[in-house]
């Protein structure tokens, strides 16, 4: 090793520029180290340190950092680079500041001190897998609910279901009450309902129910059908309280647990956002990577509260709690899941970000098995997000207009907002079966647009997809996962203390960089800038 490489080493491990090194020190230095596989030990170490006017460090930091060959006392000269880039990695981890790391961790005198103090980033990955491995199961488990009952969880996707009731009794009463014409009902509605949003409802769901058979002011099999109609939302209601019940149980088994791995951190509206979560979860903790763990997650579509500000305590918790969280990218930002994102980082705790890399030909038949109004909400979504949907071909655009109108004709002909009738999906699907599977595969490929605008945003371009631990200062980032599997991976990576990083100087940031290797996403950072550097360090660490 060169005189020159010794003293940037040096430079690596404290943070700071060597003094200098005279003539003579040149030459004692190039003695000293010319032979690579020279073992030095501790004394020796410091002796050179001293001459480059470092701090000496002690025997059990040497121990620690760079004898890794399994001499404890000593180490190869030309494994002084690895020595450095292992207290490098340390110190991103757990302070984000190597002049502060080398001072603090440099004059701790016994190994076991030096790993309570680095805390998990020490943490053998054999025995953290033994002891998830040993963990009881609990002593109350969640009763699952299924994937298609999922939405009524859900404080917006379940109001469909509780609207249409509420609307179907109020027909029913009207028409015992004023067993009229079709003119006097809707009299009566304009009378009753002081909400015009709600009249317009009853008068929409009273069109659709009167069907085409009436004439006139007759009310054609306008009672008939309501009572079809109520037998149907009656049972929906039932089944809703129902899930609800499991869900708040679950929500209590929840609270009960002494361990949590995982949070997933997700917006659901829609069913199909709730159906989806579903599917993620499954697919992750179902991995074969997560196999005798014995994980523990939190999954919002299996937990309902009544109280919003009870079920804001209870994820809060959850989140607090949770080693880590998988946040679903979804295609659109909402306030809730990247607040949950940003807590996470908050805390200094990992984050992996599920953007899906899709198979477009199988996502497009996905699509076309939506209702239409859903690949109405679709399409809404992808309008806002996907600028490449605007500038189009006219040809396509003209096809998104029409198919638009074809699925809300469809959907203004359904009494029912929370039901559809299958038989009459399915003369649409048939109806409209080229311009459907034409929509679909357009909204596919403008959703793998989304995810993968998405995933770079999060990887490479948006400076808040860094943040500052508040507890220590550390410069976190996001993992962005694009498919379930490295999802998986990345969480027993986590869990184990197995994450492996490459370190990297970023000339374009001048900033030190650690990379996940799985994923190639920033990990952790610590920039070069002195003078952000020096005003950031100075406030902080005096603040806390």
């Amino acid at each position: 090793m060169k005189p020159e490489d010794f003293c940037h080493c040096l430079e690596l491990l404290t943070g700071s520029p060597t003094a200098g090194l005279e003539p003579c020190d040149s030459r004692d230095f190039a003695a000293a180290l010319a032979d690579d596989a020279r073992l030095i030990s501790s004394d020796e170490f410091n002796e050179l340190l001293l001459l480059a006017g470092k701090d000496h460090v002690t025997q059990a930091f040497f121990s620690f950092f760079f004898c890794l060959g399994g001499d404890p006392l000593s180490c190869r000269v030309g494994e002084i680079p690895m020595g450095v880039t292992r207290f490098q990695k340390t110190a991103m981890l757990r302070y984000g500041n190597f002049i502060y790391a080398y001072r603090k961790l440099s004059r701790i005198d016994c190994v076991d001190g030096l790993k309570e103090e680095v805390g998990e980033t020490a943490r053998d990955p054999t025995a953290a897998v033994e002891e998830l491995s040993k963990r009881s199961g609990p002593m109350l488990d969640i009763a699952p609910i299924a994937r298609d009952d999922t939405y009524l969880v859900g404080y917006i996707s379940a109001a469909e279901v509780v609207a249409d009731f509420k609307c179907a009794e109020f027909l029913k009463r009207l028409l015992a009450a004023h067993p009229a014409n079709w003119s006097v009902i809707c009299s009566e509605v304009r009378q009753t309902v002081p909400d015009s949003v709600e009249a317009r409802r009853v008068e929409r769901t009273a069109t659709a129910l009167r069907g085409s058979t009436a004439v006139g002011d007759h009310l054609g099999d306008l009672p008939e059908a309501l009572d079809r109609g109520l037998n149907l939302l009656t049972g929906m209601k039932d089944r809703l309280e129902k899930v609800r019940a499991v869900a708040a149980r679950n929500s209590d088994v929840y609270l009960s647990w002494l361990h949590m791995d995982v949070y997933f951190a997700t917006s659901m509206r829609k069913r199909w956002e709730f159906e989806d979560l579903y599917d993620l979860v499954e697919d992750v903790t179902g991995d074969a990577a997560l196999d005798g763990l014995h994980l523990r997650h939190f999954d919002p579509t299996q937990s309902f509260e009544r109280d919003r500000i009870a079920k804001g305590l209870i994820e809060g918790l959850m989140l607090k709690r949770a080693a880590c969280t998988v946040y679903s990218v979804q295609d659109v930002d909402t306030l809730g899941k990247d607040s949950e994102l940003a807590a996470t980082l908050a805390q200094g705790k990992p984050v992996i970000a599920f953007a899906p890399k899709m198979d477009v030909q199988v996502r497009a038949r996905q699509l076309a098995s939506l209702r239409p109004a859903m690949l109405i909400d679709r399409l809404q979504a992808a309008l806002s997000t996907d600028d490449r949907l605007l500038t189009e071909t006219d040809d396509a655009l003209t096809l998104l207009e029409a198919v638009r109108e074809e699925c809300a004709e469809f959907e203004s002909s359904q009494p029912w907002k929370s039901l559809v009738s299958e038989d009459a999906l399915a003369a649409f699907r048939r109806a409209h079966a080229e311009d459907l599977q034409r929509l679909s595969l357009i909204l596919a490929q403008s959703e793998q647009r989304i995810y993968d605008k998405r995933a770079d945003n999060l990887m490479n371009t948006h400076p808040l997809a860094i943040q500052v631990a508040l507890g220590s200062g550390v410069a976190n980032g996001v993992l962005v996962a694009r498919d379930a599997a490295t999802c998986a991976k990345l969480v027993r990576q986590i869990l184990t203390n197995e994450l492996d990083f490459d370190l990297v100087l970023d000339v374009d940031t001048d900033c030190w960089q650690l990379r996940e290797r799985l994923t190639g996403s920033i990990f952790r950072v610590v920039t070069r800038n002195p003078r952000v550097t020096n005003s950031f360090w100075n406030f902080y660490l005096r603040a806390n």
